[in-house]
């Protein structure tokens, strides 16, 4: 089944037929629940009161431990990367936000932000792009920074971290992280990485290190 996104930008304007003009238009009767069919089988989030996902975003605990590490959130500004499918967005919203600026890279999960906030009525911005541009050139300020998954995708996330603490005194990241004894523990996990060499990325150079076996088990 082609998505949303693959019927849009796969359009032949100059060979058009008329049946394939008429698919872009919907003849449902209007309703918000509309726009999260356009998705359908795509979704990772369990939306409130929708169909959609398994995960339930929209209600997470790692979120309200975090505000509540930070005192409250009420009127503060907060920088959110990669929010996905707006389920943190929301509860930061929920939380009393002054403002929310979320950016995130991923075409399809940001229009699915879009349908969210649109059907839950919520205040944030979302910015469809790459904040790691943004984190480096930024001037702008916020009192509290989310970055929820997103960490573990980085090549070179010390540089993510500096210029995320340059630009928010207080961050919440939750990440998935390199342990080599619990990776040996799970087969499933341990096919998610290469087992030789083990390399990581030198923070001034960017070039790759070999890690020292007897160093490392010291």
């Amino acid at each position: 089944m082609r998505t949303f996104f693959d019927r849009i930008f796969s359009r032949k304007p100059a060979n058009a037929t008329a049946e394939s003009v008429i698919s872009l238009y919907s003849q449902d009767y209007p309703s918000p629940d509309n726009a999260f069919k356009l998705f359908e089988g795509e979704w990772t989030s369990k939306v409130p009161g929708v169909p959609t996902g398994q995960i339930d975003l929209f209600s997470d605990g790692r979120i309200d431990w975090l505000t509540q590490q930070c005192g409250g959130l009420s009127g503060k500004s907060i920088l959110e990367l990669g929010p996905l499918e707006g389920g943190h967005t929301h509860m930061l919203a929920k939380a009393g936000a002054g403002r929310i600026l979320s950016i995130e890279a991923n075409r399809q999960a940001f229009l699915r932000c879009l349908v969210v906030q649109a059907a839950l009525k919520f205040d944030a911005e979302f910015l469809l792009g790459d904040f790691r541009s943004y984190l480096k050139d930024t001037e702008e300020r916020f009192d509290f920074l989310l970055a929820s998954g997103v960490l573990y995708h980085m090549t070179n996330p010390e540089d993510m971290l500096a210029d995320m603490a340059r630009v928010a005194p207080r961050i919440g990241i939750w990440t998935h992280y390199f342990d080599r004894k619990v990776l040996g523990r799970s087969l499933g996990f341990r096919k998610k990485f290469d087992a030789e060499p083990d390399q990581y990325p030198d923070a001034k150079t960017g070039e790759f290190i070999e890690v020292d076996d007897e160093e490392d088990e010291e």
